[in-house]
This record gives structure tokens, C-alpha cells and sequence, in this order.
């Protein structure tokens, strides 16, 4: 998991927590510090987890991230041919999972 993604998480856990939204994460004990950032990997890891569902329930509009082999890979389902893979991802024994895409970056230009 990324550690950037957990250090967010940990950050907004913190400024709820603690009352201090805008205030200064450095000013935190190293204990809280440790104890916030345990909650946001775990709750990121559940999150994750949960976010994939069986492939009979992907979308017909729009790429998804599938699951198959031990692969992730955007695919997209097509109503005659099932489920579409990219070039360069095509897991062998078939796609069992899918879950829409991440947002794009903040900063991401159209």
C-alpha cells in the first residue's frame, strides 16, 4: 500500500480525532502519530478489499480494474463478447473481479 495514500488517511484521522483540522501534524506525539496511522492502514486495506466485486457485476459503460491470476489490468465489458482486456493484460483462466478505476490526479489537465 502506498504510504502517501496512508499518511493522508492518518493526517485527516488525526485533525477528526483531535479537533485540530489545519493544525500541524508534526506537533503530534509520536504515539499518536503510530496509533493514527495503524487506523488509516487498516481501514485503506479493508476499503481496498472491499472495493472488488465478481466480474457478473462489472459495468457495461466505461474501463474498470479487473482481477485475474494473481493480475489487475483495465478491461471493459462489451454486451456480445463479455469482458475486454488492454493488450497487455490478459490473465490466463479468466477474469473473477472488478472495481472502477481511481480518480484521476488533482492537478490532472483534460
Amino acid at each position: 500500500m502506498d504510504d502517501k495514500r496512508v499518511e493522508a488517511a492518518a493526517r485527516l484521522i488525526g485533525c477528526v480525532l483531535n479537533y485540530e483540522c489545519g493544525g500541524d501534524w508534526d506537533k503530534l506525539n509520536d504515539f499518536a502519530k503510530e496509533h493514527y496511522t495503524r487506523v488509516a492502514k487498516s481501514a485503506l486495506e479493508m476499503s481496498d478489499a472491499a472495493a472488488w466485486q465478481p466480474i457478473e457485476t462489472a459495468p457495461y459503460t466505461g474501463q474498470f480494474l479487473a482481477y485475474g491470476n494473481g493480475e489487475t489490468g483495465i478491461c471493459h465489458k462489451d454486451e456480445e463478447y463479455g469482458v475486454m482486456c488492454s493488450v497487455d493484460y490478459c490473465p490466463i483462466g479468466g477474469i473473477t473481479h472488478w472495481q472502477p478505476l481511481p480518480a484521476p490526479p488533482s492537478d490532472a489537465t483534460p
